[in-house]
């Protein structure tokens, strides 16, 4: 980084930060209780700083460990709880921003498109929303960004350090999650493509990847050994192997899931894409230069538009798990959860068809740039022989990482939270194949990227702040129940979380009359609406932004108690 810039650099990173500190404060992140699957993670952290021990629960199917690792260091000053696991995250959660501002530097954008990617990546909705738990994604994400940064980096200077820090960070990323291994695997593509079969630099490529398998199967070797492996650590192999053995399901599997991902990609990643993408549209349109890629930009738009109407007509959300109909989630109380029923207000079903054309939009977008790029690179390739420059060479480090960690997720199936770790990387490869343009059409694309960006903000904000509003209702009726009216957690259906938390059983044999999630007796129901067979006992309201409404949480009693 020029010395020049470096002042500009601080500035931007002091709005990154502000917009973050911002954003936390509307959310209001307090609350010592566990959200989605980290009570699982958080008993892990527990166990470590209690014991030293690094023993997982049954409900763990990653390797967990360096995560594991980062919250204990948060919770050796005051003790374990997750107020301080979910600092560690929203910590996490500012350095990934960073990353992708400092990754987009690295290409050469403008501190502007930078601003915007960061701000794209920071405030998406569901990134924003796991930056207030103990989930796996935010802390991958953040390292795999680092990753992919400093690979970059190294790709252009050959800078010993920027090598060695990013395949630790790789190692980090490997040993929170398996699907990590893409990062170094794609490094060492792309360097092989760079710089050719040389054996001074083979080495490089090859030592990243020799070191991340190395450490995780050496890690999982341990974990058997010492009876610290799970059952679910082996869940994703079999399911893999399960689909591969009906190759025309397997198709059809991974089409739907490739048209899922291409609408959730294409939301997400809008307003970076009409900012960096569509203020070219007058020079790609006007300049005869361009006119074959003006074609590929229009079969990209045209494949994006029937890969997404031939998901059935399906519309976002989709994926499971963070959104839901009414925003944020998931909303894990019986009445919601397991019942199913309509007892929180959906967000209206013009925002969400108007959300899927975004995706449609995004999407074409998306596959134009990728096209774009392929055609920009094609005859420069040929030109110098098939070697590549240090821009064309990230783009091969981040079309070859999102492909091998996509690969097995069209196979296996994904929730809507995986598709974090591609946004920056995919909108690196925009970066290169679209070129920059000015004039009045440029102007109005630029702006409505931004508009679109202001609206994400706001509606990420607005989300996380519901989503921890009704928790905090929901844990302040469960410490009622426990500390007031001295009830035992046996007795209590508190919705995943909690009984998960007190109660986990991987021998747990579910029943029709209880929730899965490990509930003994059902006397006391926690729920956002009256459940048959339950009297209303206590109701804790709560403020909800989106839509502005005033929610409730109710502790239930069963009416037919022996």
């Amino acid at each position: 980084m020029p010395r020049r810039d470096q002042p500009a650099v601080v500035r931007d990173v002091l709005v990154l930060a502000a917009a973050w500190c911002v954003g936390i404060l509307l959310v209001n992140p307090a609350g010592n209780f566990p959200l989605n699957d980290d009570w699982s993670y958080g008993l892990a952290v527990q166990r470590l700083v209690a014991g030293g021990d690094f023993r997982p629960t049954g409900w763990t199917s990653m390797p967990l460990i360096s995560q594991a690792a980062w919250g204990a260091l948060f919770c050796l000053p005051g003790g374990f709880s997750f107020h301080a696991l979910r600092a560690s995250t929203l910590t996490l959660g500012f350095v990934g921003m960073l990353a992708a501002y400092l990754l987009m530097r690295e290409l050469r954008q403008p501190r502007r498109m930078a601003m915007v990617v960061a701000l794209t990546l920071g405030f998406n909705p569901i990134y924003f929303a796991l930056s207030h738990t103990f989930m796996t994604d935010i802390p991958f994400t953040a390292s795999a960004l680092l990753a992919l940064w400093l690979f970059t980096r190294h790709l252009r200077t050959n800078d010993m350090a920027s090598w060695l820090l990013a395949t630790a960070l790789a190692l980090l990323a490997t040993l929170c999650r398996q699907l990590g291994l893409a990062i170094p695997l794609a490094f060492a593509f792309a360097l092989l493509v760079r710089r050719g079969l040389m054996p001074r630099d083979l080495w490089r490529g090859v030592a990243p990847v020799a070191i991340c398998a190395v450490a995780f199967a050496g890690f999982q070797h341990w974990l058997k050994g010492t009876g610290r492996w799970t059952a679910l650590m082996d869940i994703h192999t079999q399911a893999l192997m399960m689909a591969t053995r009906d190759p025309g399901a397997l198709f059809r599997q991974a089409r739907i899931q490739l048209g899922i991902c291409l609408l959730d990609l294409g939301w997400f990643l809008a307003p970076a894409l009409l900012y960096l993408l569509a203020r070219s549209a007058p020079r790609v349109l006007t300049r005869g230069g361009w006119g074959r890629g003006a074609w590929i930009a229009t079969g990209g738009g045209a494949l994006a538009a029937a890969v997404g109407l031939g998901v059935a007509g399906l519309r976002l959300p989709l994926g499971g798990n963070v959104l839901i109909d009414s925003g944020i989630g998931p909303l894990t109380l019986r009445d919601t959860y397991v019942l199913g029923l309509d007892s929180v207000p959906g967000l209206s079903v013009i925002y969400w068809q108007a959300v899927t054309a975004l995706g449609l939009l995004g999407a074409a977008l998306l596959l134009m740039a990728i096209g774009w790029a392929a055609w920009r690179a094609w005859p420069r390739l040929r030109a110098r022989g098939w070697r590549c420059t240090a821009r064309q060479a990230a783009t091969v480090l981040f079309l070859a990482a999102a492909a091998v960690y996509l690969a097995p997720l069209l196979v296996e199936g994904f929730c809507d939270r995986y598709m974090l770790p591609l946004l920056v990387p995919l909108l690196g490869v925009a970066a290169f194949g679209w070129p920059p343009a000015r004039g009045v059409g440029s102007r109005v694309c630029r702006w409505a990227g931004v508009l679109l960006l202001g609206g994400q903000m706001v509606a990420s904000v607005g989300g996380a702040h519901d989503y921890l509003a009704w928790n905090r209702a929901r844990w302040a009726a469960l410490e009622h129940l426990t500390e007031k009216v001295r009830v035992s957690p046996e007795e209590i259906d508190g919705g995943f979380e909690f009984n998960g938390l007190h109660g986990y059983d991987p021998a747990y044999e579910r029943s029709p009359e209880r929730s899965w999630w490990w509930v003994k007796r059902a006397t006391y129901v926690i729920a956002f609406a009256p459940v048959p067979g339950y009297a209303t006992l206590k109701v804790y309201p709560y403020r909800n932004w989106l839509p502005w409404r005033e929610g409730r949480v109710l502790i239930l009693r069963q009416l037919n108690e022996p």
